[in-house]
């Protein structure tokens, strides 16, 4: 044990220097800040005890728990946006009993979401005003809550009724299990409740910031010069047109028009209303998967975050689709997080834990 404390750390003390000497640099790179988690939870598996291991758990589930209470209750919203409050007067706004918000308010600050100031007043924190109602991070929050914790809470029946197998179609998901209705699809549970349905979009923007940047997409600029009508990029899932605008960002010479953004009918329809700027130039073409590929012909197609959510079956269905409508010089970019049986990535492996609930 020592000697991998010692390793992990020398690791943690290059890491602070290199904080230190370019602080902007580290805030700004999404992989610099997973090294730095993955780094401090070895950290602690290495030296915690075995109760740890359960009692280390309840802070998060009570922190995404509150999160989701004061999302809803606005609690963001009614603390000034310079100053602070006393619980008091802050529970009055909300209509609340100020034990409640007090008891409530001391796990975010426990976890620096919020500031205490004094014995009874609070403030918000750098990070707390991304948590006001409407915005992306707060929206995050809402469907890791309403999602993903009640598709883990139900696990434990869904197997018992199931099998220990894992979910293979697009019916008798976990998601739709904990639903109520497991003979509905993902999709069509979530289109019941539009209020969810955005905010997963959302949620789906978020997630995929830095898109543009992973892969040298500037080929596509020979076809744009050497035909004039070809659509160049399919962007199949492609939610509210996120990648694509990442893309054409990265490739400044992209024509947006000849890009296609393709999802279900109600979420293309969603992202055309709200696209802005160059986005409202691009093509939004409603899809189902598992049906014909409505775009022919097209340079790129880009699979980005869905085979995860399907099983073999389904997944191999899907890409025949694509197959189907490309021609020789098609290609087919597929993006995705492989994941290892001796992965350290706790994010990771949540996602290879919750995926499955899909489908």
């Amino acid at each position: 044990m020592a000697a991998k404390l010692e390793s992990l750390i020398q690791q943690l003390a290059e890491t602070t220097e290199s904080i230190r000497n370019n602080p902007a640099s580290f805030h700004a790179s999404t992989n610099q800040h997973a090294r730095l988690a993955d780094a401090l939870q070895v950290l602690r598996a290495e030296t915690r005890q075995p109760t740890d291991v359960v009692l280390d758990l309840l802070p998060h589930l009570a922190e995404l728990t509150v999160l989701r209470l004061f999302i809803k209750w606005k609690v963001f919203e009614n603390i000034p946006a310079d100053g602070e409050i006393s619980f008091r007067d802050l529970a009055s706004k909300l209509g609340a009993e100020t034990n409640l918000i007090t008891r409530f308010a001391s796990v975010l600050v426990a976890s620096g979401v919020l500031k205490q100031v004094g014995y009874d007043r609070v403030a918000h924190s750098p990070m707390s005003p991304l948590f006001t109602s409407g915005s992306p991070v707060s929206a995050f929050a809402q469907i890791t809550f309403d999602n993903d914790l009640r598709s883990l809470l139900a696990m434990p029946d869904y197997f018992e009724r199931y099998g220990l197998k894992e979910p293979a179609g697009r019916y008798h998901t976990v998601y739709s299990f904990s639903a109520g209705d497991p003979e509905l699809t993902v999709w069509e549970q979530m289109n019941k409740n539009k209020t969810k349905m955005a905010d997963f979009m959302t949620t789906m923007a978020v997630l995929d910031e830095g898109i543009g940047t992973t892969y040298d997409f500037s080929w596509l600029r020979l076809e744009a010069n050497s035909s004039k009508d070809r659509v160049l990029l399919v962007d199949v899932g492609g939610g509210r047109g996120q990648a694509v605008r990442a893309i054409c960002q990265a490739v400044p010479d992209l024509p947006v028009n000849r890009c296609v953004v393709e999802d279900l009918a109600e979420v293309v329809e969603e992202a055309r209303l709200s696209a802005e700027g160059e986005m409202k130039e691009a093509q939004f073409v409603a899809l189902d998967f598992h049906k014909e590929q409505p775009v022919k012909g097209a340079l790129l197609y880009y699979f980005r975050h869905c085979l995860h959510d399907y099983g073999d079956e389904d997944s191999v269905c899907m890409l025949q689709q694509i197959r189907d409508a490309m021609v020789a010089d098609s290609r087919l970019l597929i993006v995705e997080q492989i994941l290892i049986s001796e992965a350290r990535n706790g994010r990771l492996n949540v996602s290879g834990l919750s995926r499955p609930a899909l489908g």
